[in-house]
């Protein structure tokens, strides 16, 4: 939406273990980020733009044995400040706080954080133990989003927004 509206903005997959951004966005797997910070590959060759937001694209690219090392190294560092002061939003992609340390590392990197919860699969333990690793990690959060929420479902459990909210503005719920 920020690219749509004019922003400069890049969304880079940094989860180097099972990048998913390249199929969200209908994508070959090309090269990307490891590529980049490996020197195999020059930052022209892997960003791309997504012409139906304007938006550019960085994939994690070939795959590696070593994510946290790549994630923790000189080279993301800079890559992060160069990118910083490129583009008026960085997005990371990254796994799992709980799986892997992966995301703890970059959070220490990062302006904020986001914590992105998926609603009604992610066991509450889960979520404080997560949230609890970030903030050991140094990371600033600015929030947490409750993504995949079935509206239908949250309605029933007696919040009044997602009933409103649904039944008021129903469109916007159905594809």
């Amino acid at each position: 939406m920020l690219a749509k509206s004019g922003k400069k903005v890049i969304l880079i997959d940094a989860d180097l273990r099972r990048p998913g951004v390249h199929e969200a966005l209908d994508m070959k797997q090309k090269s990307g980020l490891v590529d980049l910070l490996s020197g195999r590959a020059t930052r022209e060759e892997v960003i791309w733009e997504d012409r139906d937001t304007g938006a550019h694209i960085m994939t994690a690219g070939h795959a590696t044995s070593n994510a946290p090392n790549i994630l923790a190294s000189e080279q993301m560092k800079t890559l992060l400040v160069e990118l910083g002061q490129a583009y008026d939003l960085v997005i990371l992609d990254s796994p799992p706080v709980a799986a892997v340390s992966d995301a703890r590392i970059l959070a220490c990197e990062v302006d904020r954080t986001i914590f992105v919860v998926r609603w009604a699969e992610t066991r509450r333990e889960v979520v404080t133990t997560a949230l609890r690793q970030l903030r050991g990690s140094g990371a600033e959060l600015a929030g947490v989003l409750l993504s995949m929420v079935d509206v239908r479902k949250h309605a029933r459990y007696g919040y009044g927004d997602s009933g409103y909210y649904y039944g008021t503005a129903k469109k916007y719920y159905t594809g």
